[in-house]
C-alpha cells in the first residue's frame, strides 16, 4: 500500500500465488498433484474531495486471476469497478459502485463449460447509523455457469454489518 499525503494519492497492489497439495481429478479423468494459481490485486484513489471530515471520492480497483484450465472451471478472470463515497449531498460515509467481471472458462476435454460467463454489479451502502450499514445489490450474470444455453441470471441482494 501506498499513500502520499502531499499528493493526495493512495494505491494498493497485492500479488500472489496459491497451492493446494492434494490430488485431484482433471477434467481429462487423470488424476494430478500441486494444483496451483496466481493472483494480482490493485486500487487506485482516482480524486479526494477537499474540506470534508470524512473520506470522500472515486477509487478504482481491478483483479487478475489464473489457475490452470485442466482442473478449474473458471480459469481465467478479470474484474474492473468504481466506488464512489459521499456523491450524495449530506450522504458522506455511503458509497455507490459498480464493477465488471469476466470469466473466461475452459476450454480442456471433457470441461462442463462452453461460453465464457460475463457479471454486472451495482450496489450502494448506506450509513443508517454510525453502527448500522445496509447494502443492497444488484447482480446480472450472462452465461451463468459457463454455459451459452442458460438464460441470463438477475440476483438481488440485501446486506447489513453491525459495526462495534
Amino acid at each position: 500500500t501506498h499513500e502520499d499525503r502531499r499528493k493526495g494519492h493512495q494505491s494498493g497492489l497485492l500479488v500472489g500465488a496459491w497451492q493446494h497439495t492434494g490430488r485431484f481429478t482433471r477434467f481429462d479423468g487423470q488424476d494430478e498433484a500441486d494444483v496451483r494459481g496466481y493472483y494480482l490485486q490493485g486500487d487506485l484513489k482516482l480524486s479526494e474531495e477537499t474540506g470534508t471530515r470524512t473520506a470522500q471520492g472515486l477509487a478504482g480497483w481491478m483483479q487478475l486471476g489464473l489457475s490452470d484450465e485442466n482442473f478449474s472451471v473458471y480459469h481465467r478472470h478479470v474484474a474492473l469497478g468504481l466506488v464512489w463515497r459521499g456523491l450524495i449531498p449530506k450522504r458522506d460515509r455511503d458509497a455507490i459502485g459498480i464493477s465488471q467481471s469476466w470469466l473466461k472458462t475452459s476450454r480442456a476435454a471433457n470441461a462442463p463449460t462452453d461460453a465464457n460467463e460475463r457479471v454486472l454489479e451495482l450496489f450502494y451502502t448506506f450509513t443508517a447509523a454510525g453502527w448500522l450499514l445496509i447494502q443492497p445489490n444488484l447482480q446480472w450474470f450472462t452465461h451463468p455457469g459457463g454455459e451459452s444455453n442458460r438464460s441470463d441470471l438477475f440476483v438481488g441482494s440485501l446486506r447489513g454489518t453491525l459495526i462495534f
